[in-house]
């Protein structure tokens, strides 16, 4: 069985086998193409740009692409209702319920609390995720450790080159 050599962000340079990563081609937007793995170390989810060399090189290791469209955007703005706080709340449920056990899925104390301001509309929260999916923002804010293996590396990984 042949090993891939990635890089997991905090651990360095992790052997994985071609059925631990996942390999998404978007031939109408390449740019956006990405590879996915769980670091063997850490047990972290890394999602990296694939560019067309990398999808190549993943290719010819035995990484299967999936190929994917995006979805198609409306023209213009949507009509539809602003977002509540509530819908924002509900939406948080959703998320931890299908993350982790039930038991777990309590919310932050910051997120019960009362709002003041305009709702959130639907275009707001659709550019929040684009900023989730731009920009690993865990890793942003965690300063390196002292003597860790990612010390020194270029930090150009965290921001995907995808246009945005």
């Amino acid at each position: 069985m042949k090993l891939i050599r990635v890089r997991c962000p905090l651990c360095g340079d992790v052997d994985l086998s071609s059925s631990d990563i996942t390999l998404v081609v978007y031939r109408d937007a390449p740019n956006r193409s990405h590879y996915i793995f769980r670091c063997a170390v850490c047990r972290r989810l890394v999602c990296k740009p694939a560019q067309d060399d990398v999808v190549s090189v993943l290719s010819l290791a035995g990484v299967r692409p999936q190929e994917a469209e995006l979805p198609k955007e409306p023209a213009g703005r949507v009509a539809a209702p602003a977002l509540s706080t509530d819908d924002l709340l509900d939406f948080l449920f959703v998320l931890a319920a299908t993350a982790t056990p039930a038991a777990h899925c309590q919310p932050p104390a910051e997120a019960l609390e009362e709002r003041s301001g305009p709702p959130l509309t639907r275009d707001d929260l659709l550019d929040f995720m684009l900023l989730l999916g731009a920009t690993d923002l865990v890793t942003t804010q965690v300063p390196e450790r002292a003597g860790s293996s990612a010390g020194g590396q270029d930090p150009s990984w965290r921001i995907p080159k995808w246009g945005m």
